[in-house]
């Protein structure tokens, strides 16, 4: 297969509850792993830990996304840049000087947080990353070292310069939606703009490296 110039991609199957939960399984106990041996966590709280049964691990596989749904693929990584908390369900009560915040509805029940405005700063900075600390890793074929990644890629900016003309043959998108513009919004980076040459790759034949 490394010597073909392009790959060929077979679908498989979804994977089934029971394989789903073994892999939920493995993770957990991975992690619980690696906290003991870096965080120092002891193993009766490790043990304490994996006896939960509801143990905070989740993968969600109700929604698929087929080949060459475009509008599904902007939906997901519009979901993936948006903030940790929705400013519409968050209000600040200036008179009791308190927080009011709104959690999203579940089985048609919503759960009212009143906090103190440290209390809410506190809670809001649990959820921010830490700085210059890249959140996403690829695995696989997507892997820095996988020899496969170098037929990934070319494969991949082939699809992007053929998506891009369609693009500009279709009525032109609001920049806000734009797939540049989600990308940008997660990785603070105009993803269209060369950083050393600042040069603008939007041309149908730019070379896309």
């Amino acid at each position: 297969m490394l010597g073909l110039r392009e790959l060929a991609f077979t679908p498989v199957a979804c994977p089934t509850a029971e394989q789903l939960a073994a892999i939920v399984t493995a993770v957990r106990k991975k992690l619980i792993r690696r906290i003991c041996r870096t965080s120092g966590l002891s193993r009766e709280a490790a043990a304490d830990l994996l006896s939960w049964k509801n143990s905070g691990f989740l993968i969600h596989k109700e929604v698929n996304i087929n080949a060459g749904d475009r509008k599904g693929l902007k939906h997901l990584v519009g979901y993936c840049a948006r903030p940790a908390l929705s400013q519409q369900r968050l209000v600040y009560a200036e008179k009791t000087n308190t927080v009011i915040y709104r959690t999203a509805p579940k089985e048609g029940k919503s759960d009212i947080l009143v906090m103190s405005p440290i209390e809410f700063l506190r809670r809001w900075t649990l959820l921010m990353p830490p700085p210059n600390k890249n959140l996403i890793h690829y695995y696989g074929a997507l892997a820095p070292r996988s020899p496969l990644r170098p037929a990934v890629v070319l494969q991949a900016e082939k699809e992007a310069q053929k998506l891009a003309q369609e693009e500009r043959d279709d009525k032109p998108q609001k920049k806000n939606n734009s797939w540049a513009a989600c990308l940008a919004r997660i990785f603070e980076v105009y993803p269209l703009i060369c950083p050393l040459c600042r040069y603008r790759h939007n041309a149908p034949n730019a070379n896309w490296k």
